[in-house]
């Protein structure tokens, strides 16, 4: 059953753990039956992917989330870096080494472009990045396997690390930073349409409501 949510107070906290990392642990349920299975196919036989770089893009935008809630910076950008670094830091130090970076390369790239974006230099040899779906698997890290630089993140490791945050530091401060404010800013937020082609795809929207 689909689930929309429209009542309004609901406590950020709890959507945080049973809505939105729940949904990332679901995702490593999957992975793990992708790779029990050598078969790597679906029940109507089409092929299956281990889900690495789609983990990496779910975990960039809890960030994301988590940063709208933490309300640092100007932009959507500064707010996901200033949680980084203010929450995950702490859990795990090498974030500060490398968080812009991770932001651009591995949340612009998965999100927008499917994969993360390779770092270039001009006259420099290109850094590689990847993603790992085994916990194992290297983590703001190189890839041991690959010959040169490489950027590697390991999206069951930053959902760990995002579980930590909230489950601690980030968790007691939604406790203590509870306000009307907050509130409004973890709830859904509003898309006003304007123009004619979007009011006329609004009323397209309209139209679908089933009679009573």
């Amino acid at each position: 059953m689909p689930r929309i949510y429209t009542e309004l107070p609901f406590e950020p906290l709890t959507w945080l753990q049973r809505c939105v990392l729940a949904d990332l642990r679901t995702l490593c349920v999957g992975m793990d039956a992708y790779i029990a299975d050598p078969t790597r196919t679906s029940p109507s036989g089409q092929p299956l992917g281990g889900a690495n770089f789609l983990l990496v893009a779910g975990c960039c935008a809890a960030i994301e989330y988590c940063g709208h809630l933490y309300a640092q910076g100007s932009n959507d950008e500064q707010r996901a870096l200033a949680f980084i670094r203010r929450f995950l830091v702490p859990v795990n130090p090498r974030y500060a080494e490398v968080d812009e970076l991770f932001w651009k390369c591995f949340r612009n790239g998965t999100i927008h472009l499917s994969w993360p974006k390779r770092i270039e230099l001009p006259g420099q040899e290109a850094i590689r990045t990847g993603a790992g779906n085994e916990l194992s698997d290297p983590h703001l890290a190189p890839a041991g396997e690959i010959e040169g630089a490489s950027f590697m993140v390991n999206g069951r490791r930053v959902l760990a690390d995002l579980e930590a945050a909230v489950s601690g530091d980030f968790g007691e401060w939604l406790r203590l930073n509870d306000s009307p404010a907050l509130l409004e800013r973890a709830a859904p937020q509003p898309y006003r349409a304007s123009g004619d082609t979007l009011l006329r795809q609004v009323a397209n929207v309209r139209r679908w409501v089933r009679p009573a």
